[in-house]
């Protein structure tokens, strides 16, 4: 996971931050959003310890892989997931230590390659403390939340 793509942050979006890269002429965007979470909501799900803590929901997208209302990735098939991998870290990384009002990254995942996606993901940040917790949506829809804690 050390070759990292050049990556920039994408203008065009105002409601959070998106950053944007290009792999094998496909482009992949990685979005925080760390303004619309109620803690008490995360409290039911996982142990949270501080009733005020910063939270960011980060989702990664390649472009065109996208379902219609849905965030994910799709790396397999592409020949660059290690590649990949290591520029969503490296964008990660640099996000949090930007913004050190942040205590934990939250994902959430409802497809099962996307739930084995986020699972190698986050278990690729030694020395952090993660919770899974699955959810039940009103329309019988299961998802897997993790959260991690930076």
């Amino acid at each position: 996971f050390d070759k990292v793509a050049d990556w920039s942050w994408d203008e065009d979006i105002s409601t959070s931050d998106v950053a944007k890269f290009d792999i094998g002429g496909r482009p992949y965007y990685i979005q925080f959003d760390h303004t619309t979470f109620d803690v008490e909501f995360f409290n039911g799900m996982f142990d949270i310890e501080n009733d005020y803590a910063g939270i960011c929901d980060v989702a990664f997208y390649m472009a065109g892989k996208k379902p219609a209302g849905k965030r994910g990735i799709d790396v397999t098939g592409t020949g660059h997931a290690y590649e990949v991998f290591a520029t969503v870290k490296a964008i990660i990384d640099w996000y949090v230590k930007s913004n050190p009002s942040l205590d934990y990254l939250h994902f959430e995942a409802d497809e099962e390659s996307r739930i084995k996606l986020y699972d190698r993901f986050v278990s690729n940040y030694p020395g952090r403390v993660e919770q899974r917790h699955w959810s039940q949506h009103p329309e019988d829809k299961a998802s897997m939340h993790y959260m991690v804690k930076l």
